[in-house]
């Protein structure tokens, strides 16, 4: 067959039909509150605390428990058990640089702190906060 003589089975109509996008999901809805994360490692908190904070906080009653929990977690982050990685400057300066990155792109970063074995980030976020959180952990795990 040569090429003067070829006549397509279907017009280019009917071939990009098939290649159109589908319709975009609704987006969900975010919140555009203030969000306080506490990024640790992992072994910031030994096995024995986490158990008994577990236990301590069921015995709150049920509308105290967030609260309790939080202010128990910043206890026990506060007394720097594990490897305490933070504490160089490289690493340190690894996770700010991340912090950094997409501000005002994902979130507005209004405060951030540093410590040895975990960080606190006070933000006020655009996007998907979970999203957020895995761009900083891919950012900073080579």
């Amino acid at each position: 067959m040569t090429r003067d003589k070829f006549t397509p089975r279907f017009t280019p109509t009917e071939i990009w039909k098939g290649w159109q996008r589908s319709p975009q999901r609704e987006e969900r809805p975010i919140p555009y509150d203030l969000q306080l994360i506490t990024l640790r490692l992992a072994d910031s908190l030994p096995p024995s605390a986490m158990q008994t904070l577990q236990e301590e906080v069921r015995a709150q009653p049920p509308e105290e428990r967030v609260l309790y929990r939080r202010q128990r977690l910043d206890h026990h982050l506060q007394q720097g058990h594990g490897c305490c990685l933070l504490e160089h400057p490289e690493m340190a300066a690894e996770l700010a640089d991340a912090l950094e990155s997409q501000n005002r792109k994902r979130y507005k970063l209004i405060a951030w702190c540093i410590m040895p074995n975990h960080a606190q980030i006070l933000l006020e976020p655009t996007y998907s906060t979970p999203r957020i959180i895995q761009a900083w952990k891919t950012a900073t795990t080579h």
